[in-house]
């Protein structure tokens, strides 16, 4: 069975967003959410790319489900970007 192009993208993004998390726990607070940026960034990618197999009709799902979780993993990357940016702090 060969290994798709969004295969790799759900396994690298799980990845990254598994490291983030563990970073973020273990007090490295700014390279953690930076890291689960850059996660959700990927997972967007993926979200996208399978949107635009929906739209061939070589996708499952319909298109509107991988646009409504792209467009939540932007969001979160953007959220987690900013945090690691210093945004949003209390300080």
């Amino acid at each position: 069975m060969a290994v798709g192009t969004r295969t790799v993208l759900a396994l690298i993004g799980g990845v990254v967003l598994t490291v983030g998390v563990y970073l973020h726990a273990s007090d490295r607070e700014e390279i953690g959410l930076g890291t689960m940026a850059f996660g959700f960034a990927i997972s967007a990618l993926w979200a996208f790319l399978g949107m635009e197999l929906a739209r061939r009709g070589e996708a499952t799902a319909p298109a509107e489900t991988y646009l409504s979780g792209g467009m939540a993993a932007v969001t979160l990357a953007m959220y987690f970007g900013l945090r690691a940016r210093g945004y949003g702090d209390a300080d």
